[in-house]
């Protein structure tokens, strides 16, 4: 489940509105602990990849990866789903397109989908495979925010006021008891984005700027995001996205409620420097840091905006 707070495009010298993407609850359902159900060995026959079907499929996962990581659930769950009915058996890939279908259903939490594909076969071809399975006799783990995620969208469909208020801060205290210091994980978005929607909805912008602040320093951490982009891509690809929010979200506090015109310049312009490859954005926000930087009379900050506007071949509003 998604929550949206999209912010429209700047269309005028007026500085009031800007594009946001996503703030967001990844609700984590129950894991559907059915080992009994599991199968308890690999195919008897294994047979091992072979070109070039090999490098076909491999692309078809990739491509599905993709997607999922894009919000096409729909075209990734289907491109899964063909994957794991025909390599069950014959490579790893069925079993890694079966559990990728759980953590999709995990995220959307569908448990009946949870409970068919735990009680389907998981096409566990390699011995690593049988285990991972198997691990801890369930299908898949719990998520860690589970608890958190449940009062966070609680709130979010309360009525305005004290009740509303006191959900989203039990949400906020438990999201960062389970976080801790971790903003670098791979699972921080969730707990660190909500947490920071929920003090935005609690009238609480300082405490907001200053989650954001931390996961973007720590999740967008310069020497974690070039490791990432050699040994896992995809995982660099997600983290540039969600920085990039982190900081659009930034920016809309800081012009709209603190009216620091400077300091939301600035995280723009760190935003439009992020190459998380949408294009239109990064020119929006350059723009709109040129912009601030002239409402806040910083000469030298406009000229730095208007530079990597003029890179990116953005079109500014004069």
């Amino acid at each position: 489940m998604f929550v949206n707070q999209i912010y429209h495009h700047l269309k005028s010298a007026r500085l009031s509105m800007y594009k946001f993407g996503t703030f967001f609850l990844i609700a984590a359902t129950s894991s559907a602990c059915l080992s009994k159900s599991l199968p308890t060995s690999a195919p008897s026959s294994p047979k091992r990849r072979s070109a070039p079907n090999s490098a076909i499929h491999e692309s078809r996962f990739s491509r599905a990866m993709a997607l999922d990581a894009e919000g096409n659930i729909a075209e990734a769950r289907a491109l899964f789903t063909s994957l794991w009915k025909s390599e069950c058996g014959k490579s790893e890939l069925g079993h890694d397109a079966w559990r990728e279908l759980l953590k999709i259903a995990n995220r959307e939490r569908d448990e009946d989908t949870m409970r068919q594909l735990a009680m389907a076969d998981s096409c566990a071809f390699s011995e690593a495979q049988k285990r991972e399975a198997q691990q801890d006799g369930c299908v898949l783990p719990r998520s860690p925010w589970w608890a958190a995620g449940r009062l966070f969208e609680n709130a979010l469909h309360a009525e305005a006021g004290e009740d509303r208020d006191r959900l989203f801060g039990e949400a906020i205290r438990l999201y960062l008891k389970d976080l801790g210091d971790h903003f670098e994980s791979d699972d921080a978005p969730e707990p660190a984005i909500n947490v920071a929607y929920a003090h935005l909805q609690r009238r609480e912008p300082d405490a907001q700027i200053a989650i954001l602040d931390r996961f973007v320093a720590a999740y967008g951490d310069p020497s974690r995001l070039k490791d990432l982009k050699r040994t896992r891509p995809q995982e660099h690809a997600k983290r540039l996205r969600y920085v990039a929010q982190a900081l659009e979200a930034q920016a809309k506090t800081f012009f709209d409620i603190k009216h620091d015109a400077g300091a939301a310049g600035r995280a723009l312009l760190r935003r439009a420097s992020i190459d998380d490859g949408d294009i239109d954005a990064r020119r929006v926000a350059a723009c709109n840091a040129a912009k601030f930087f002239e409402s806040a009379r910083d000469q030298q900050k406009v000229r730095e905006a208007s530079r990597l506007a003029k890179r990116l071949r953005a079109a500014c509003e004069k």
